[in-house]
Parts: structure tokens; C-alpha cells; sequence
């Protein structure tokens, strides 16, 4: 499967090969692309700090090193959560990962980041 680049993606397994096509097709459902210049300008939004656990993203770092930035949603697509720009945050790769689809009581703080309240 190519992405729009043309570009083949590595996957460590079939699992996380069925998982993204998964993702693109749910992708696709809700008609909001995450494309490269959306997922940056979440990062901006979020001063590129991780929305679960308040610490720093690598910017430079790409998944699947754990301080990677990825875009998680919210309240998760499993959940019923929207798949649009008011439901994504930035986080570390492990956070995200680790957060799985469990919804996390958020609160706001003023600069717009979000700490785990339990």
C-alpha cells in the first residue's frame, strides 16, 4: 500500500498493517484528512507539548521513538469521539500509545495544555 507521496510505509508487523488501513478507512468515514501542515499546526497550537503528561515533544524525532510528536484524539474514534482538529491533541508517541483508547479527565490549563486529573 502506498501513501500519497508514493512513499511504502514499514510496518513491524501484519497487526499494525491492518491497524493503519483501519485507521485510514475511519479516516476516510469522517472526510477529515490529518495532513502533514494540519498535524503541524496542531503541533503549534499545543506549543508542541505533550497534552497527557505536560512535558516537551522532540521535534525533530519520528515514531516510533517514544518523545516522537503524534496527534491523539481525545476522546478516542472507538469511543465515539469526532475525528476533527477540536478532538486532537498533541503527545508522545509512548503517551499515546500507553493511553491507548482510555478517556483521561483533561483540564484545561491557560497557555491550552491539558494534565491528567486522575
Amino acid at each position: 500500500m502506498a501513501t500519497a507521496n508514493g512513499a511504502i510505509p514499514a510496518y513491524f508487523s501484519k497487526r499494525c498493517f491492518r491497524a493503519d488501513i483501519k485507521d485510514r478507512r475511519r479516516a476516510r468515514e469522517y472526510g477529515a484528512k490529518l495532513t502533514p501542515g494540519r498535524r503541524h499546526a496542531i503541533f503549534e497550537r499545543d506549543n508542541w507539548i505533550c497534552q497527557i503528561c505536560g512535558e516537551p515533544v522532540a521535534r525533530a524525532a519520528a515514531v516510533p521513538q517514544p518523545d516522537a510528536p503524534t496527534i491523539d484524539h481525545i476522546l478516542a474514534l472507538a469511543r465515539g469521539g469526532a475525528h476533527g482538529e477540536d478532538n486532537w491533541a498533541t503527545a508522545h508517541f509512548i503517551c499515546n500509545s500507553m493511553k491507548r483508547d482510555i478517556q483521561l479527565k483533561l483540564k484545561v490549563f491557560p497557555r491550552g495544555r491539558f494534565a491528567s486529573r486522575g
